[in-house]
């Protein structure tokens, strides 16, 4: 008899569990829908509001940097098939000259390519490979 009497509270502890682990579930379900939720906001939602677009080639484009503070930099820009010599600093942009563009072309097919940058899983795969070297 003492038996039967303890069995309806341990089928209200099962149950208890069951219930938590179906708010457990249902808490990272609206977890994933909000995670989700914000990862399509900021891809499509905030270019389409702000009217930021991607970066295509077309008339303009940066064909060199070189940074020369931290907040210093020139620009080899190239509009249609003029090239100009822009200085920017943190607060201006400055037109600093033109620029020859047959032999700066030349220059430029001649200059070694920029050094590829590494990715956060490729330098960790380094690592953890034996004799890996970063």
């Amino acid at each position: 008899m003492l038996a039967w009497l303890q069995a309806p509270g341990s089928l209200d502890q099962i149950t208890g569990v069951g219930g938590q682990m179906v708010d457990y579930l249902k808490l990272l379900a609206i977890l994933a829908g909000v995670l989700i939720l914000a990862y399509l906001t900021i891809r499509k939602g905030v270019p389409a509001l702000t009217g930021l677009r991607p970066a295509e080639g077309g008339p303009i484009q940066v064909m060199a940097r070189f940074p020369l503070e931290p907040r210093k930099t020139l620009y080899i820009i190239r509009a249609g098939t003029d090239y100009y010599l822009i200085g920017t600093s943190e607060t201006d942009m400055f037109y600093l000259t033109a620029l020859d563009g047959p032999s700066l072309e030349s220059q430029l097919r001649a200059a070694p390519p920029p050094a590829a940058a590494v990715d956060f899983r490729t330098l960790l795969d380094r690592f953890r490979k034996p004799g890996g070297r970063p």
